[in-house]
């Protein structure tokens, strides 16, 4: 069986996803910037507004 490969979320990006964390987005009715779940690949976790997820 073939495992399952995770994208990348970043828009037009087709790489593999390495990296789970979040980005804060603005909510579409209104203002807030809210922390927003995505997956990256190695070349967008390394972006200033890509927070890493870590283990406690």
């Amino acid at each position: 069986m073939e495992s399952t490969k995770w994208k990348c979320s970043y828009r037009n990006c087709n790489e593999d996803a390495t990296t789970e964390g979040h980005v804060f987005a603005k909510e579409v009715d209104g203002e807030a910037l809210v922390p927003k779940l995505v997956l990256a690949c190695d070349i967008h976790k390394e972006k200033l507004e890509f927070f890493e997820k870590v283990s406690k």
